[in-house]
Protein backbone atom coordinates (compact mmCIF):
# COMPACT_ATOMS: atom_id res chain seq x y z
CA UNK A 1 0.00 0.00 0.00
CA UNK A 2 1.74 3.51 -0.97
CA UNK A 3 1.46 6.44 1.22
CA UNK A 4 -1.78 8.23 -0.52
CA UNK A 5 -3.35 5.06 -0.25
CA UNK A 6 -2.62 4.84 3.26
CA UNK A 7 -3.54 8.90 4.00
CA UNK A 8 -6.26 7.94 1.80
CA UNK A 9 -7.44 4.61 4.03
CA UNK A 10 -6.96 7.13 6.69
CA UNK A 11 -9.46 9.54 6.05
CA UNK A 12 -11.70 7.68 5.41
CA UNK A 13 -11.83 5.48 8.88
CA UNK A 14 -11.70 9.10 10.13
CA UNK A 15 -14.86 9.79 8.53
CA UNK A 16 -16.49 7.11 9.14
CA UNK A 17 -15.82 7.32 12.99
CA UNK A 18 -17.38 10.84 12.67
CA UNK A 19 -20.59 9.21 11.04
CA UNK A 20 -20.97 6.63 13.47
CA UNK A 21 -20.39 8.19 16.94
CA UNK A 22 -22.85 11.19 15.65
CA UNK A 23 -26.42 10.67 15.75
CA UNK A 24 -27.19 13.98 14.25
CA UNK A 25 -25.49 12.74 10.94
CA UNK A 26 -26.61 9.48 11.03
CA UNK A 27 -30.39 9.19 12.46
CA UNK A 28 -33.29 9.91 10.71
CA UNK A 29 -34.47 11.94 13.24
CA UNK A 30 -31.89 14.46 12.65
CA UNK A 31 -32.55 18.53 11.27
CA UNK A 32 -30.71 21.32 9.60
CA UNK A 33 -30.56 24.48 10.42
CA UNK A 34 -28.72 26.72 7.45
CA UNK A 35 -26.65 29.80 8.63
CA UNK A 36 -26.12 31.15 4.93
CA UNK A 37 -28.67 33.61 5.43
CA UNK A 38 -27.50 35.13 8.36
CA UNK A 39 -23.91 35.25 7.53
CA UNK A 40 -24.08 36.72 3.85
CA UNK A 41 -22.35 40.08 5.65
CA UNK A 42 -19.27 37.92 7.47
CA UNK A 43 -18.43 35.85 4.74
CA UNK A 44 -18.61 34.79 1.18
CA UNK A 45 -21.07 32.89 0.98
CA UNK A 46 -19.84 31.09 -2.20
CA UNK A 47 -17.29 29.50 -1.27
CA UNK A 48 -17.64 29.41 2.90
CA UNK A 49 -21.07 27.46 3.94
CA UNK A 50 -22.56 27.22 7.56
CA UNK A 51 -25.20 25.31 8.98
CA UNK A 52 -26.08 22.90 12.10
CA UNK A 53 -27.06 19.27 12.16
CA UNK A 54 -28.91 17.92 15.25
CA UNK A 55 -31.50 16.15 17.07
CA UNK A 56 -33.77 18.15 19.25
CA UNK A 57 -32.34 18.60 22.31
CA UNK A 58 -29.84 16.10 22.19
CA UNK A 59 -26.48 16.87 20.22
CA UNK A 60 -26.07 19.75 17.89
CA UNK A 61 -23.11 19.71 15.39
CA UNK A 62 -21.69 23.07 13.22
CA UNK A 63 -20.34 22.51 10.13
CA UNK A 64 -18.33 25.18 8.63
CA UNK A 65 -16.87 24.62 5.39
CA UNK A 66 -14.46 26.66 2.73
CA UNK A 67 -14.80 25.40 -0.75
CA UNK A 68 -11.66 27.77 -1.65
CA UNK A 69 -8.61 25.47 -2.82
CA UNK A 70 -6.40 28.39 -2.24
CA UNK A 71 -7.33 30.93 0.72
CA UNK A 72 -7.92 30.96 3.94
CA UNK A 73 -10.13 33.17 5.57
CA UNK A 74 -10.67 34.74 9.21
CA UNK A 75 -14.05 34.69 9.69
CA UNK A 76 -17.48 34.97 11.71
CA UNK A 77 -20.32 33.00 12.15
CA UNK A 78 -23.68 34.31 13.46
CA UNK A 79 -26.22 31.90 14.91
CA UNK A 80 -29.38 33.41 15.10
CA UNK A 81 -31.46 33.37 18.56
CA UNK A 82 -33.99 31.83 16.53
CA UNK A 83 -31.82 29.30 15.55
CA UNK A 84 -30.41 28.44 19.44
CA UNK A 85 -34.39 28.01 19.86
CA UNK A 86 -34.82 25.54 17.36
CA UNK A 87 -32.03 23.23 18.23
CA UNK A 88 -32.73 23.58 21.91
CA UNK A 89 -29.84 25.68 22.71
CA UNK A 90 -30.53 28.42 26.20
CA UNK A 91 -29.31 31.64 25.04
CA UNK A 92 -29.14 32.69 28.41
CA UNK A 93 -25.87 29.77 28.78
CA UNK A 94 -22.48 29.28 27.27
CA UNK A 95 -21.57 26.38 25.32
CA UNK A 96 -18.13 24.97 24.10
CA UNK A 97 -17.49 24.40 20.60
CA UNK A 98 -15.13 20.76 20.39
CA UNK A 99 -13.79 20.25 16.61
CA UNK A 100 -14.69 16.57 16.24
CA UNK A 101 -13.42 15.76 12.55
CA UNK A 102 -9.73 16.67 11.33
CA UNK A 103 -8.13 18.94 14.32
CA UNK A 104 -9.59 18.03 17.13
CA UNK A 105 -7.32 20.53 18.88
CA UNK A 106 -9.47 23.06 18.50
CA UNK A 107 -12.20 24.27 21.05
CA UNK A 108 -13.99 27.82 21.05
CA UNK A 109 -16.73 29.41 23.13
CA UNK A 110 -20.14 30.14 21.86
CA UNK A 111 -22.32 32.67 23.53
CA UNK A 112 -25.89 33.77 22.22
CA UNK A 113 -25.60 37.09 20.57
CA UNK A 114 -21.98 36.78 19.82
CA UNK A 115 -20.52 35.76 16.40
CA UNK A 116 -18.04 33.20 16.19
CA UNK A 117 -14.50 34.15 14.85
CA UNK A 118 -11.72 31.73 13.68
CA UNK A 119 -9.59 31.36 10.73
CA UNK A 120 -10.73 28.97 8.01
CA UNK A 121 -7.85 27.19 6.09
CA UNK A 122 -8.10 26.57 2.31
CA UNK A 123 -10.20 23.56 1.74
CA UNK A 124 -11.34 22.52 4.90
CA UNK A 125 -14.31 21.70 7.10
CA UNK A 126 -14.84 21.92 10.71
CA UNK A 127 -17.33 19.95 12.42
CA UNK A 128 -18.09 21.17 15.64
CA UNK A 129 -19.98 19.46 18.83
CA UNK A 130 -21.82 22.03 20.68
CA UNK A 131 -21.50 20.92 24.29
CA UNK A 132 -23.03 23.08 27.66
CA UNK A 133 -19.52 24.82 29.26
CA UNK A 134 -18.98 22.90 32.24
Amino acid sequence: MTITQKALRSFYEILNKLVLDHKAIHSVTSKLADLQYANHEFYDTKKIFSFIRYVENEEQLLFILNFDFYNTYDIQVAIPNEVWSRIGLDTSKTYILKEVFIDQSIQLELRANENLHLKLPNNQVYVFQIQPKP
